[in-house]
């Protein structure tokens, strides 16, 4: 149990785990038995979790099993991002396997199959009964509903017999997880000075009055931040600067569109048809036939009638209009039908058309020639410098995003990037530039400008962030100095440093509050406020953006209570509420998982 310990010394507090019912969905089969993954001996490893290492050929066969479970029940095969979120379920599945199997063991949790039953039939039923089995459209639960689907199962459908398996089959893991969940939460006891301590912080209030400099005010020309400075304060300050692994990629596109000869093509096949069109039969058959629009025939009004025939004099039966160019595609129309029909307030007009429509494709020949322009750029730069000089020549707009993570599938608008990032992560070096990929009539071709490995950030990587905090390191000790000279109110020491100094007041100030009124966090400052009596006042301090001298000018106590059960209970509900939120954090920094799936996917 030595990873609950990290926990509670992470979170303050015994933990929660994250909601196993979620994640299990569509899995089947017995997660901690003897049909849980076989780690392979291989190093072909696509991650490693608390110590073991996670096969590729393993993995893929649990997410091959997964897949085929989504299969059965949506009747389709997962799509490529559908793919991804499942990878990610049985990433997840393997952390809760691996990291609270043990713990399970040692604790002496199990399900018996007594406790199943009930979870199906008695007076326990599990939530994921009910939801699977609750009224889509009231929410309501009725147990006989589930009695009368098990006591039937032999006159169910394969599929139907099989999706229950699945669900019979999370009900033992969800419950031993509730178990485990609740054990933990229930091991929390808040100790009386917690909870007073706790009430006197939201109870206690303070009347203030506040000199703030704020550090905007003081040009950055005066300072300097060098990079031996930046690296010194990183250093010192690694928990502030601690990344995962990134890439800066930059990328030009080259959108395949129809050329003048595609369209002619397109509308060459409408005037084909006009003829065909005007001695139809059966006007609406053959607009079915021959048009992609999605509907081929339709009623009009004289308020919504097409653009090309409200243009038109006279309107007959029979008349075609067209081939005309409406967006991307081409036209053409036929008046079939011109009749009255009956409204509220009497009777209207109404007009049947049959719209032939085809949409302007690129031809082979036009793709082809995009995809030639985007190769002979991307075989013409050979670094990332090349690659933007030769994006100017050309007059290409070059499209940046930094911070890629190895799991990322987008890049700004290009949605199925996947293959970019992963030629990023696993084949590019930096200043690399990538060959032509092909995304939705797309052709792209990147080039990696940055690379930031996992660990502490480099001052490059976060020169803007760190020099910031060096100036206003420097410029706070310069604002301190000016201030210590000056003495009198507030307001006379304001008034002594300059314009840039102002003196505000706030009422109700509180102990647990974080921030004073237009100076925003200030947390240092506000504690040091409770240390103090009436009438006394702090030295200068710095706080997030500029320096400050707060003055009391009156204090409240908090009355002492008789009996401090509800700040108890106020207490532990935020506790737990907490405990849910950083429990994943928690169990990923102390399980020492290394996800290295980026690399095979």
């Amino acid at each position: 149990m030595a990873l609950i310990n990290k926990i509670r010394e992470k979170t303050g507090l015994a933990v929660g785990v994250i909601a196993f019912g979620l994640i299990l969905f569509l899995v089947g089969g017995d997660l901690l038995g003897p049909n849980s993954l076989i780690l392979g001996q291989n190093k072909n490893i696509v991650g490693e979790i608390a110590g073991t290492e996670i096969d590729y050929e393993d993995f893929s066969a649990r997410v091959e099993s997964f897949s085929n479970n989504y299969a059965r029940n949506y009747g389709r095969n997962p799509s490529s991002e559908e793919m991804a979120s499942i990878r990610d379920q049985v990433w997840r599945v393997l952390i809760n396997e691996i990291t609270y199997e043990t713990e399970f063991a040692a604790l002496g949790l199990q399900v018996s199959n007594e406790e199943i039953e009930e979870m199906v039939k008695g007076d326990n039923i599990s939530p994921l009964i009910r939801q699977a089995f609750g009224n889509p459209q009231t929410g309501q639960f009725n147990k006989q509903d589930v009695l009368d689907f098990t006591n039937s199962l032999s006159q169910r459908s394969e599929q139907e017999r099989a999706q229950w398996l699945q669900l019979e089959n999370q009900l033992g893991p969800d419950r031993l997880y509730s178990k485990y969940q609740n054990l933990l939460i229930n091991t929390n006891y808040i100790t009386q000075a917690e909870a007073e301590q706790d009430y006197k912080a939201k109870a206690s209030t303070a009347t203030v009055s506040y000199l703030y400099v704020p550090f905007l005010s003081v040009s950055d020309s005066a300072f300097e931040a060098t990079d031996a400075e930046m690296a010194s304060y990183i250093s010192e300050n690694e928990s502030e600067f601690e990344v995962e692994e990134t890439r800066d990629i930059s990328y030009v596109t080259f959108k395949v569109v129809p050329s003048a000869t595609d369209s002619a093509l397109a509308k060459e096949e409408l005037d084909n048809l006009y003829n065909d069109l005007a001695n139809a039969e059966n006007d609406s058959l053959f607009a079915l036939r021959n048009s992609e629009a999605f509907t081929p025939y339709k009623s009009f009004n004289d308020g919504n009638l097409p653009q090309e025939f409200s243009a038109l004099e006279n309107l007959e039966e029979g008349i075609i209009v067209g081939p005309v160019q409406v967006s991307n595609n081409y036209v053409l129309y036929k008046l079939s039908e011109i009749g009255e029909r009956a409204t509220d307030e009497g009777t209207e007009a109404y007009y049947k058309i049959a719209q032939i429509e085809k949409e302007i494709y690129p031809s082979d020949e036009t793709i082809n020639k995009y995809y030639r322009d985007a190769d002979i750029f991307a075989t013409g730069a050979a670094n990332s410098d090349e690659f933007k000089a030769n994006a100017e020549k050309e007059g290409l707009e070059i499209k940046s995003k930094s911070k890629v993570g190895t799991t990322d599938r987008v890049l700004n608008t290009l949605v199925n990037a996947r293959e970019i990032v992963f030629w990023a992560f696993n084949e590019a070096e930096e200043g690399g530039v990538s060959s032509v990929y092909d995304l939705d009539n797309t052709f792209v071709v990147a080039t990696v400008t940055g690379k930031q490995e996992k660990g502490t950030a480099s001052v490059d990587a976060v020169r803007n962030e760190v020099r910031r905090k060096v100036l206003n390191k420097k410029i706070a000790e310069d604002i301190k100095s000016k201030l210590a000279g000056l003495s009198g109110s507030l307001e006379d020491m304001a008034a002594a440093y300059g314009d840039a100094a102002r003196v505000l007041n706030m009422t109700g100030l509180r102990l647990s509050s974080n921030t004073l009124n237009g100076v925003a966090s200030a947390p240092e400052a506000i504690g040091m406020v409770f240390a103090l009596e009436a009438g006394e006042r702090t030295g200068a301090i710095a706080v997030d953006n500029g320096v400050v001298i707060v003055q009391v000018d009156d204090i409240s106590p908090a009355t002492e209570l008789e009996d401090y059960t509800s700040s108890k209970d106020q207490v532990a509900q935020s506790r737990q509420i907490s405990i849910r939120q950083n429990i994943a954090e928690a169990i990923k920094e102390y399980a020492d998982i290394e996800d290295n799936r980026y690399k095979f996917y």
